[in-house]
């Protein structure tokens, strides 16, 4: 038999899963990619239908022979204007062609229907034409130019003063997803009457009457109001002013225009209402444009201009709290002002900030006034800014550092002459507070430095303590008025030390140091020979340990020899204090700035009495270490 064999079970499950994976990935490409050839199919649909339509009305408006007119249909209101400034939402627009033989209407109809089922006309660009002749015109019905347009935009403003129309077409995808504007600037052939037909056709149109003027500035309706601009730096200041004239049977719309008010020659307005102002203009002035229909001068309106402009500010402390020093929790005034022209209270508010002092709300955030509570600790600084909320470019700022509100010194206490820090003696220190209010009067001490200046290392945290040791260096008090500094026995004297000591205060949290007073604790070595046996005298009372034992009234006498040195200049004496006589002769080897050394040549103690006998080492009056010699019978 053949051995054949099939899939397992388990096999063709893995199989189908891995299929399922691939398929389900595959089938996510295909969407995606057919996703986006839509929508890039429908941006180039968008795109072709509004060049199309631009293109369209170009070529009907480049070659138009006698008259161009625009107008909008609001509430069932027909009025004639040169642009869309200032008309608002409005039902349908409207662009009027007047050639020899034709008149070509572009409506864009705006306009909701009023039931679903009549859908027709809104937002699309319908177009008509009537071909003049003998008798009445013959009108073409309306044929669709474009549809889905979300806005349909045209400009008359230059069309006499350059030959110059703007064209704006806003459309928007069927499926709402996407959009496209596109826009052209026709260039005019033929010089044309703009909204004005009156009498190029025969018979001419009805009458007009003007009713009125109305001024207009970035869109918006300024009549017998004011522009208020800000300036910023050197910039060249233009302004585009349009107007429309408002009447019965479509009123010309030419206009003259007027500027007064101003200084300089250089601030001119053009014939289409360009505003420029000289780069000389005192911008202090308040500019008047004045518009005027052609039609009809006693129609005008006018509009004023005032240039607001920033050109500093100055933060400064208010005199009730300028002072010559600032302290930690010291409460500030501070003010503010703004230097320019033409500005007003809502042109005058502030954005503060500081660093090292917080704000108080006593007054408005954006006010020109403000409290400050200082946070800054002594000796660091606190830095108020304020900035102009209208144009931030232009600020001010103070700083000032925080001074120590109390003086604290010290001072050798007394008649402590002595310098040196010796083992088991103490230097005592006074501070004083100034001023002395009664309300700082705990005084605190530390050790605030010791290095070890014959290692030239830093030993403070090692060598210092908050309570008396034998082998460290303590205060003998941490609070009050006065301390001691105190030596332990077991400090290593065989390294020079340098010990600062230093008082503080607190107030507000805020530590008040006074400058470290210093004093050397000088490595002195002593050591004493007796024959060939020496030992070195470190405490203040050192025994040899050596003891004789004698007989009746023989005499004995002793020979010591004492070598050292010190860093100090001095007097070195080596003296008895017992009744056995003595002869001490002191010899000093050498001195410089740092080490004075010395030994003596003899020490002899000559005893038949005494049973006692004591040598005292001294340097400069102050001893330094004892040795006692006990003789017995």
């Amino acid at each position: 038999m053949n051995n054949r064999k099939g899939f397992s079970l388990v096999e063709l499950i893995v199989v189908i899963a891995i299929l399922g994976i691939f398929g389900t990935a595959v089938f996510s490409l295909i969407v995606v990619g057919t996703r986006s050839y839509r929508n890039v199919g429908n941006d180039s649909d968008i795109q072709n239908e509004a060049q199309l339509t631009v293109n369209q009305i170009e070529n009907l408006v480049i070659d138009t022979t006698k008259a161009i007119t625009y107008s909008y249909t609001a509430d069932g209101t027909t009025t004639k204007v040169l642009s869309d400034n200032g008309i608002g939402i409005v039902d349908k627009k409207t662009l009027t062609i007047y050639n020899e033989s034709e008149i070509y209407t572009i409506i864009w109809d705006n306009k909701q229907p009023r039931e679903e089922s009549d859908p027709d006309t809104y937002r699309k660009i319908l177009l008509k034409k009537e071909e003049l002749g003998v008798g009445s015109p013959t009108v073409t019905p309306e044929v669709v130019m474009a549809e889905n347009v979300v806005n349909f935009s045209v400009s008359l403003e230059k069309a006499q003063s350059k030959n110059k129309v703007y064209l704006e077409i806003e459309f928007l995808s069927s499926d709402g997803q996407s959009g496209y504007v596109a826009s052209k600037q026709i260039s005019l052939r033929n010089e044309l009457a703009v909204n004005d037909t009156t009498g190029i056709y025969d018979p001419p149109n009805e009458a007009s009457s003007v009713t009125g003027v109305q001024i207009y500035y970035d869109g918006l309706n300024y009549s017998e109001d004011t522009v208020n601009y800000f300036s910023h730096g050197e910039q060249n200041m233009t302004f585009s002013f349009s107007a429309l004239v408002k009447g019965v049977n479509f009123p010309s719309q030419q206009v003259s225009w007027a500027v007064t008010g101003n200084s300089s020659e250089n601030t001119t307005i053009s014939n289409a209402g360009q505003l420029t102002i000289g780069e000389d203009e005192d911008l202090s002035n308040t500019l008047t444009v004045k518009v005027t229909s052609t039609a009809d001068p006693n129609f005008y309106t006018w509009a004023n201009v005032k240039i607001k402009q920033i050109t500093g500010v100055n933060v400064e402390i208010d005199s009730a709290s300028r002072a010559d020093k600032y302290h930690y929790a010291d409460v500030i005034t501070v003010r503010a002002s703004i230097i320019g022209d033409n500005l007003e209270d809502v042109d005058k508010k502030f954005n503060w900030s500081a660093t090292g002092a917080q704000r108080l709300d006593t007054y408005p955030a954006d006010g020109n006034i403000q409290e400050y509570k200082i946070k800054a600790t002594v000796g660091n600084n606190f830095t108020i800014n304020a900035a102009s909320a209208t144009d931030s470019n232009f600020h001010d700022s103070i700083s000032f550092e925080v001074a120590n509100p109390y003086g604290v010194t010290i001072a050798w206490d007394g008649t402590a002459s002595d310098k040196l820090l010796r083992k088991g003696t103490t230097n005592s220190i006074k501070a004083t507070v100034e001023p002395n209010d009664g309300q700082y009067g705990d005084i605190r001490w530390e050790i605030c430095y010791i290095e070890n200046t014959t290692s030239g290392t830093n030993e403070t945290e090692s060598l210092s303590s908050t309570v008396a040791k034998d082998d460290k260096i303590s205060l003998t008090s941490y609070r009050g008025e006065r301390t001691s500094i105190y030596c332990g026995k077991s400090v290593d004297w065989n390294s020079k030390y340098t010990v600062g000591v230093r008082a503080y205060i607190v107030v507000n949290g805020q530590y008040m140091y006074s400058e470290p007073i210093y004093i050397s604790m000088d490595n002195v070595f002593i050591r004493i020979w007796y024959g060939s046996n020496s030992a070195d005298i470190r405490t203040n009372d050192k025994d040899l340990g050596h003891k004789t034992w004698v007989n009746g009234d023989s005499n004995i006498s002793y020979n010591y020899g004492v070598y050292g040195y010190y860093c100090s200049p001095g007097t070195v004496a080596v003296i008895s204090e017992s009744e056995s006589e003595s002869e001490n002769y002191v010899l000093n080897l050498g001195y410089n700035d740092s080490v004075c050394w010395f030994k003596t040549a003899k020490v002899k103690i000559t005893n038949t009495d005494t049973y006692d006998a004591m040598i005292k080492f001294q340097i400069d009056g102050i001893t330094w270490g004892y040795i006692h010699n006990y003789i017995n019978k």
